[in-house]
């Protein structure tokens, strides 16, 4: 009777063990890359092969556009990507092409990330392009005059071919017009927008921004901090008050809500990362505030960057080879932790085989009682 019940223990404490290595997997190791003096890095993409990141070197608006290459995250160059000094403000990897649009209202593209060509955009369409998205099979460029010359506060040009552009809606900044488009994520079918009204008009107003063709645009008082689509539904982190930034899904033809994990700590986080059912978020507020989910928001970690040069805050995260790749004043890269000599289960197994020593521990345990 006591080998059985040492026996029933042992069970337990597997199927215990089992859910709480899971558990674990959300927390990684993570390395940094310090970036020169007054470098600034805004954004990051990756491809299967390779990571590109851009950003500036100076001050915001008028210091000179940088590039970084990577094909591990860990060792970077700097990249020539044919834009000379001009600042850059969005990289992206989709249809098998990198493109990076720079503040002169251009766009630079490359197969392999490393041979790359100048797209001339018609002088008249060209603003700085924030953001660059697909929406019913076409390239979409979102953008804006930039924060100190904020008109237009918005244009958004279109192509199917990269060679030949459509204008599909244009606002200028006033008491009629249009709020200023900070960023934009499309689901393919659906576009949402950041969007705010500059000073003086309505002392940055913040409101978010909806449309299915690029052209039309609904807003909402729904305020947003950032926003990404991830598998079925848009996530962003809504505008509130100190000290909470909580988080809110949207799906398609519903309204925002905010889950049960809306509120994953009393921290106001300002970036939001999501990959299939992983999650990333990066406070404002001081250093190490940088939480991580694996499961879908529904339990989170607290991710150790204590000592690294970026300090908590990350505008910007990418998801690559199972871990998390983000810029600001540094590149840090966030890995698993080395197999144990117990072979790694994926998540979906490492459940089953819980389930399974439970049952076996409770089917055995009611035996011995009969």
């Amino acid at each position: 009777m006591v080998a059985f019940s040492r026996f029933v223990a042992f069970l337990f404490s597997a199927s215990i063990l089992a859910f709480s290595n899971q558990a674990e997997a959300q927390v990684f190791e993570w390395q940094e890359f310090v970036l020169s003096e007054d470098t600034y890095l805004t954004n990051i993409a990756a491809s299967p092969e390779r990571l590109i990141a851009i950003g500036y070197i100076g001050t915001p608006e008028f210091g000179n556009g940088i590039a970084y290459s990577s094909e591990d995250g860990i060792e970077w160059e700097i990249l020539d990507i044919g834009s000379g000094d001009v600042q850059l403000a969005e990289v992206v990897f989709f249809r098998n092409r990198w493109m990076v649009s720079s503040a002169d209202g251009l766009l630079h593209t490359s197969s392999d990330g490393l041979n790359w060509s100048t797209i001339d955009i018609p002088e008249p369409l060209r603003l700085r392009w924030n953001s660059i998205v697909e929406l019913n099979d076409e390239i979409v460029l979102i953008g804006n005059g930039g924060v100190l010359i904020p008109d237009p506060s918005a244009r958004v040009i279109a192509s199917t071919d990269l060679e030949n552009w459509q204008l599909r809606y244009e606002s200028s900044i006033g008491p009629l017009g249009g709020p200023l488009i900070a960023k934009a994520a499309s689901s393919g079918q659906l576009l949402v927008g950041l969007g705010l009204f500059p000073a003086p008009v309505i002392n940055l107003s913040f409101v978010s921004l909806t449309s299915s063709d690029g052209s039309n645009w609904v807003s909402s008082n729904f305020r947003l901090e950032d926003v990404v689509w991830n598998r079925d539904r848009f996530m962003g982190i809504w505008l509130w008050e100190p000290p909470l930034n909580p988080i809110a899904e949207f799906i398609p033809d519903g309204e925002w809500q905010f889950p049960d994990f809306s509120e994953a700590a009393e921290i106001r986080y300002q970036t939001l990362g999501a990959d299939s059912s992983n999650l990333i978020l990066s406070g404002t507020e001081g250093p190490a505030q940088l939480i991580a989910s694996a499961d879908g928001g529904q339990t989170w970690a607290v991710q150790d960057i204590n000592g690294l040069q970026t300090e908590g805050f990350v505008p910007e995260f990418v998801r690559w080879q199972n871990g998390w790749v983000g810029v600001g004043e540094s590149i840090i890269f966030g890995t698993p932790p080395e197999p144990q000599t117990v072979p790694a289960l994926s998540g979906w197994a490492v459940q089953v085989l819980g389930l399974l020593l439970v049952l076996i521990a409770f089917v055995a345990l009611r035996r011995c009682m009969v």
